[in-house]
């Protein structure tokens, strides 16, 4: 049985995780014209958290599932 989770298993990120999580919010943010703070930004933010904390660490591909299929936004389940 295991009992020590890693630091992802318990949802901790690190600062260099926290940067790439950052700027691929703020990409798409811009590419979506998402103010800050609004609901679509909001909404963004928590599925890239999801994703993140699911163990999607590429950035590439977390793009790729943000995007979604060609002309929609993709949110996390």
């Amino acid at each position: 049985m295991k009992t020590v989770l890693s630091p992802e298993e318990m949802g901790i990120f690190f600062p260099q995780d926290l940067e790439e999580i950052q700027r691929i919010f703020q990409k798409l943010c811009d590419e979506r014209g998402l103010a800050r703070g609004s609901e679509g930004a909001s909404s963004l933010a928590r599925s890239i958290l999801v994703y993140y904390s699911q163990g999607v660490r590429d950035p590439a591909a977390l793009e790729r599932l943000l995007r979604g299929p060609p002309g929609k936004s993709h949110r996390a389940p």
